[in-house]
């Protein structure tokens, strides 16, 4: 066998499973530390429950983090934890999952490594999440959890302190409400409240903007200019101040995107206008909007029966704007990616609509199989219409049935491709037609 044949053979194996982050939604990428409680407490034995040598070594994980390469927004920080907000627009690897965890976590275990002096080791995952308000919501999560890990570490080492094994500590604390943890350390001398920010809140990492000024050699005037420089925020506000610096970050972001949002198109006229307006579309005069990956067969056709009937229309579509024929053909209202392929847009247009329906015959394979996977996986509103057991006419009263019970106002349409399954075309452009004129006032 030839190197070239050997070579596509054998990558398709390391490449079969690549998924792809969907354009648009917020990636927070979370790094543990793994066999900490060993590396901290036996062999580098740091006070417990904390230690501020141990604080600053994850502090300087986390600038690390935040300027290796990404478009990194924010890090957070609590024990031996960093959570890194992406900026919804970073295409670093294609938006590859396996390629974000595997450097991000490299990269935090390498500065990990560097800032502790021993050999330590983060793991990374990915918390995929569709807008700003579930970003807040997920920083709000993690610094409860600090709190409370912060309130039961304090307890327990106050215990083992007095004399107890880890065993009795355990045994003592397990069930007890937070105000009798907080009695409980009051009682031996600790007030909860008057423990540094930063133990009970956790701590951030961000870019702060400042100015510089210098001199002109030229003209020897005065100037001043601005640069970007990290800082590490140990106070964060607590109480009604609470999450204010993710709230502002995230209004900044949102704001600097108005002018990137795409506006949904209805006709082939505006087929150039950018139309991702919000995570799902907003239907024309009421009518429902149709979205499709415009990959040849059943996706080509619901597209085809929107623009007949003047039902507003679009999808995201590979970066290369490309179907199994070539290129798709410029009068469909798609958007291409800004990076990624098949299986980005398969994520994006899911995310992008309501509900799915999945059109196909007698099973589901390879592509169409995988929808309705991603669809379960996502918890996505879909329906299934086997075109082997219903005709064209029972499909569309199906998916019309599906549309009301579910109250959608924007409906994905997927399917095998054409060279899969050659009538896939027909039969879904019946049915999608037969739907969209059930519509018609």
């Amino acid at each position: 066998m030839k190197f070239d044949e050997l070579d596509r053979e054998m990558r398709q194996f390391e490449t079969g499973r690549d998924e792809h982050v969907p354009d648009g939604g917020f990636i927070v990428a979370r790094m543990d530390g793994r066999g900490f409680t060993r590396l901290t407490k036996e062999v580098l034995r740091f006070e417990a429950p904390y230690d501020e040598r141990f604080r600053d070594a994850i502090a300087a994980t986390a600038c690390h983090l935040m300027n290796c390469g990404f478009r990194a927004l924010h890090a957070y920080c609590q024990s031996d934890e960093i959570s890194l907000l992406l900026h919804p627009q970073e295409g670093a690897f294609q938006r590859k999952e396996r390629k974000l965890l595997s450097v991000l976590a490299g990269e935090a275990s390498a500065a990990i490594t560097h800032a502790l002096g021993q050999p330590a080791c983060m793991d990374s995952r990915l918390c995929l999440l569709p807008d700003a308000a579930r970003v807040a919501d997920y920083f709000r999560w993690r610094m409860e959890d600090a709190r409370r890990n912060c309130l039961n570490s304090h307890a327990y080492w106050m215990l083992r302190r007095l004399g107890q094994n880890a065993t009795s500590a355990t045994r003592q604390l397990s069930g007890l409400s937070v105000q009798e943890k907080g009695d409980l350390l009051v009682a031996h001398g600790i007030v909860f409240q008057d423990l540094p920010a930063w133990q009970r809140l956790g701590f951030a990492v961000e870019w702060q903007e400042i100015e510089r000024s210098g001199t002109d050699p030229r003209t020897g005037a005065t100037t001043t200019t601005k640069r970007r420089r990290l800082h590490t925020l140990l106070e964060l506000p607590e109480g009604p101040h609470s999450g204010q610096q993710i709230d502002a970050l995230l209004s900044a972001i949102m704001l600097d995107q108005q002018s990137a949002k795409p506006s949904i198109t209805a006709t082939p006229a505006e087929a150039n206008h950018r139309w991702f307006e919000q995570a799902s579309p907003t239907p024309i005069l009421g009518k429902l909007t149709l979205i499709s990956g415009a990959q040849t067969g059943v996706d080509r056709a619901a597209l085809d029966a929107a623009l007949a009937l003047g039902f507003p229309c679009g999808g995201w579509v590979p970066s290369n704007r490309t179907d199994e024929a070539g290129e798709i053909p410029a009068h469909y209202p798609v958007t291409a990616l800004t990076a990624g392929g098949y299986a980005a847009r398969t994520n994006a247009n899911l995310k992008l609509a309501d509900g799915t329906v999945i059109i196909f015959h007698r099973e589901p394979e390879g592509g169409t199989a995988e929808t309705v996977r991603r669809c379960r996986r996502y918890r996505r509103p879909h329906l299934l219409i086997d075109a082997a057991k219903l005709s064209a006419k029972e499909a569309a009263e199906q998916i019309k049935c599906f549309v009301e019970k579910e109250k959608l106002q924007s409906l994905n349409i997927a399917g095998p491709r054409a060279s899969k399954w050659a009538k896939g075309h027909g039969y879904a452009l019946q049915a999608i037609t037969l739907l969209l004129k059930s519509y018609r006032r």
